[in-house]
């Protein structure tokens, strides 16, 4: 094993370790809100997150993305210099952007609130978020460089140790905020977010200047610098702008569209939405923790085989994480899917959060294999095509909300998000193979795993079942353990029975090393 090889698992067991560490507290932490705050409460915030949502994407535009690639470029020229130079004026790019979000966000936190989110009790909520904008958007830029040199250790850390003061700030200034009402208790979690994304600012900041001795020599070819990221992160900015606004309208009109089908008054409505996406979709997508921080570590390697010509690695490094992808997440969607009504009882004492859960788990292979395949694109500079595939994505979200919502409730949201997963996804690897000339072979990555899934997943429900009122999360956690070790059991030795295509021996071995 290559020292790059090496170095590249640590950082992907790190960020995953701290993902997966980061998504358990924060669905811990969405249960004890939603115990405080009910699901009206819930559904407020989630309001509020909606709209900061598309804050942070204007106040980043892009620029993690550009740093990531223009330091893996200048670091693989031997130019360290001309990296130091890039994180100047990513610095100042930030900067820029967040600059004018905050302002847009502070002062027009009335309208946005009261106009917009059509519920003024977001205000004060919508003013304490515009300061985490300028911190947040330096620390993408921090992010970016330890991303292309390949050392996350560090910034991982970092994250653990945001989320873990957010969290005591929050649950300290929850208790003493709430008697004052859901507007207040809502601005409690903010502010709690806010405070722990300075201190995230300060260590990573500490981080890279001890880091960026490392960064010396001469700088070459700096008068293109700033050409060349706008060039990568603008077009990246205008598709997160757009889908990111889209994505606002959608988690606008989705509980104004429960209303309009007449089954639920405005607070139902808003109920059923903040049990959708705040208790329910958080389960779902927790396995893509682990999967983010691999994919995330990918994109210098795209980027770096790209710039060297070296089709047969991009065409390997493709196919195998295709495979991979695939396979957990047929294996998390199978738990999610059998073991739902025991998760959302356990976790939130709702049987309506179970049901939720089970009729989204099937989304998740398309989410895995959406993610995996933006990053891969993104990596070999298709990040235009990206662009208009989730803009094409968004727009069609909001249309199918306006259309299935009112006539189909919370049935129809969950329509929405499979019906624009598969287009979007159908696209992105038809790019993809396209692109790379990619084999991939659906037979040993999505069929034979979903067998295996089943039959585990079947067995540990045989062997541990107790009554879902009764389950707890570290009793599902130990039939998750079980039902993995059965799968592997299952699946690794019938696996080699079926072809493992062209891409997957010499190839296959190269995908991590570097000439």
């Amino acid at each position: 094993m290559t020292e790059q090889t090496r170095r590249f698992f640590k950082n992907a067991l790190a960020l995953a370790g701290a993902a997966v560490l980061m998504r358990t507290v924060g669905v811990a932490y969405n249960a004890t809100l939603s115990a405080h705050i009910g699901a009206e409460g819930m559904g407020l915030f989630s309001l509020i997150s909606s709209l900061q949502g598309f804050a942070i994407t204007f106040a980043t535009s892009g620029v993690s993305l550009a740093v990531t690639r223009l330091v893996s470029e200048c670091m693989g020229s031997g130019e360290p210099a001309s990296a130091r130079a890039a994180l100047r004026r990513a610095t100042l790019y930030a900067l820029l952007f967040s600059g004018v979000a905050f302002a847009v966000l502070f002062f027009g936190a009335p309208l946005l609130g009261a106009g917009l989110l059509g519920d003024g009790r977001t205000v004060s909520s919508l003013r304490i978020l515009a300061f985490a904008l300028p911190p947040m958007a330096l620390c993408s830029v921090f992010n970016g460089y330890f991303t292309a040199v390949g050392r996350m250790v560090g910034p991982s850390g970092v994250q653990v140790a945001e989320q873990a003061v957010r969290i005591v700030l929050t649950l300290y200034l929850l208790p003493r905020l709430l008697p004052y009402g859901v507007e207040y208790a809502c601005a409690s979690v903010v502010a709690g977010a806010t405070l722990a994304q300075l201190l995230s600012f300060a260590l990573l900041l500490f981080l890279y200047l001890i880091d960026r001795r490392r960064l010396h020599g001469t700088a070459g070819g700096t008068a293109g610098l700033t050409a060349r990221l706008c060039h990568i992160a603008l077009p990246v900015a205008c598709s997160s702008y757009v889908r990111s606004g889209l994505l606002t309208l959608e988690h606008l009109l989705i509980p104004r569209a429960l209303v309009w089908g007449g089954r639920r008054t405005p607070e139902e409505a808003l109920g059923t939405y903040g049990i959708l996406s705040a208790m329910a979709l958080p389960v779902v997508m927790f396995p893509m923790g682990t999967l983010a921080s691999f994919s995330s570590l990918l994109i210098p390697h795209y980027a770096a085989a790209k710039a060297r010509g070296e089709e047969g690695r991009i065409r390997a490094l493709a196919a195998r994480t295709l495979h991979l992808a695939t396979v957990g997440a047929v294996l998390c969607a199978t738990f999610l899917f059998v073991f739902s009504r025991d998760l959302g009882l356990s976790i939130y004492r709702s049987e309506t959060a179970g049901e939720y859960i089970r009729l989204l788990a099937p989304v998740l292979p398309l989410m895995f294999l959406d993610h995996i395949t933006d990053c891969a694109l993104k990596g070999l500079g298709e990040q235009v095509y990206t662009m208009w595939v989730n803009i094409a994505d968004s727009a069609m979200s909001c249309l199918l909300v306006v259309l299935l919502l009112p006539s189909r409730g919370a049935v129809g949201y969950i329509l929405v998000i499979v019906i624009a997963e598969a287009v979007n996804l159908t696209l992105s690897v038809g790019r993809l193979v396209r692109v790379t000339t990619v084999r991939y072979l659906p037979l040993r990555s999505a069929v034979l795993p979903a067998l295996c899934a089943a039959a585990s997943c079947w067995l540990v429900r045989r062997l541990f079942h107790l009554d879902a009122y009764v389950v707890t999360v570290p009793y599902l956690l130990l039939e998750g353990v079980f039902a993995l070790c059965a799968f592997l059991v299952l699946y690794l030795p019938l696996s080699r029975l079926l072809p493992r295509g062209r891409l997957t021996t010499r190839e296959g071995s190269a995908i991590l090393h570097s000439k």
